[in-house]
């Protein structure tokens, strides 16, 4: 009995400096983390953000907005990223937030030949009321509406380099998808998704 009990002292005396030892990792890494916070940037200012832990050389720098007319006729799909539902256009040195007519961008894809890019935005400035999906045809530099939607719709992809699948909501548990011809602009499927 007597064994037990000191046997019992012992794992509980391991225990409390194990105890004693373990919080010093998440308060340590609490204080790394939050003793230099970011800056929030905006679309007037560069900033440049800190790289630390990548393995990129150059900072990389938030520069002022570009439209999508403005964009290279050379894109790749790494060129494009989305951080809390803001859409950027990256090269090697700066990310640039993506505006349409002075609009936000939203769910910027390029065509599986990369010679389009579709995209979402809305028409009245984050207005839930109406949101338009366009394609840029990066060579002419010509952009058409090819879908025009309400609150309901909520994304799309690409069929191939000459339709569209987007989706929308028809209620509760409910997803339709319509497959958009660029050309015609006119629905030439349409099926349930579940």
């Amino acid at each position: 009995m007597k064994t037990q009990i000191g046997f019992g002292i012992i794992i509980i005396f391991l225990q409390i400096l194990m105890l004693l030892k373990v919080p010093a990792t998440p308060w340590s890494r609490w204080n790394k983390i939050h003793q230099n916070p970011r800056e929030k940037t905006s679309y007037n200012t560069a900033k440049t953000l800190n790289m630390k832990n990548l393995s990129v050389v150059d900072p990389i720098i938030i520069d002022d907005p570009i439209d999508v007319s403005s964009l290279p006729h050379k894109i790749d799909s790494w060129n494009l990223s989305e951080e809390d539902w803001r859409w950027f256009f990256t090269n090697d040195v700066a990310k640039r937030p993506l505006l349409y007519n002075g609009h936000d961008v939203s769910f910027a894809q390029l065509s599986p030949s990369h010679q389009k890019l579709g995209f979402f935005f809305y028409p009245k400035d984050h207005s839930l009321g109406e949101i338009v999906l366009s394609v840029l045809d990066i060579d002419k530099r010509v952009i058409t509406e090819i879908y025009r939607g309400d609150t309901w719709t909520s994304n799309w992809e690409w069929k191939d380099d000459d339709a569209v699948i987007v989706r929308r909501s028809c209620g509760t548990g409910c997803m339709v998808a319509y497959v958009v011809d660029l050309q015609t602009k006119e629905k030439i499927d349409k099926y349930r998704v579940y």
